[in-house]
């Protein structure tokens, strides 16, 4: 029972505390609470849509490692930015601090539904929430929160500069 709960504290608590972190030092404060709460619980509806759809392809495909490399990741990125595309478009992101703080606040809950996932499974739990709270959950934050302030910056650059940096972004 131990080794559940630490497993379960090192999961929630290094996600949570760098995204309050975020917001405390959000220079603003026009980051809405309500809104990072719900950016979290899009993050964990994120995880199990793409796990859904992952079982799905399993069916159909033979091919493990391709779903596993290719098409999960590209699953998993749209669903998460799609929220925070729904975020610039509708609610107008005001700054790049919302758009970072919401970024990886879905991140947070993906990260939370995913590191679960694996380490109930797991022979090590404990170092498996470690390792996954650590390395992939931090940098699945980093690129969602750049993503947010890349969109929120969009709200104060012309046409041409938006389509240019959406462009570079591709190439």
């Amino acid at each position: 029972v131990f080794v559940q709960i630490l497993t379960v504290i090192i999961i929630f608590a290094v996600p949570i505390l760098t995204l309050y972190g975020l917001y405390s030092y959000e220079a603003f404060h026009t980051t809405k609470p309500r809104l990072i709460m719900v950016s979290v619980l899009w993050g964990v509806i994120c995880f199990f849509i793409a796990l859904f759809i992952e079982d799905l392809k399993l069916n159909f495909f033979s091919d493990r490692h391709l779903l596993v490399v290719i098409s999960a990741p590209l699953v998993e990125e749209i669903l998460k930015a799609s929220f925070l595309i729904f975020l610039s478009w509708r609610i107008s992101l005001r700054y790049t601090g919302d758009g970072v703080i919401y970024g990886f606040a879905i991140v947070s809950g993906f990260a939370i539904a995913e590191s679960l996932n694996y380490a109930s499974g797991n022979v090590d739990p404990i170092g498996t929430a470690f390792i996954r709270t650590i390395s992939v959950g931090m940098m699945h934050g980093t690129t969602t929160a750049l993503l947010g302030f890349l969109l929120a910056r969009m709200e104060t650059q012309t046409r041409i500069e938006r389509w240019s940096a959406i462009a570079l972004g591709l190439l």
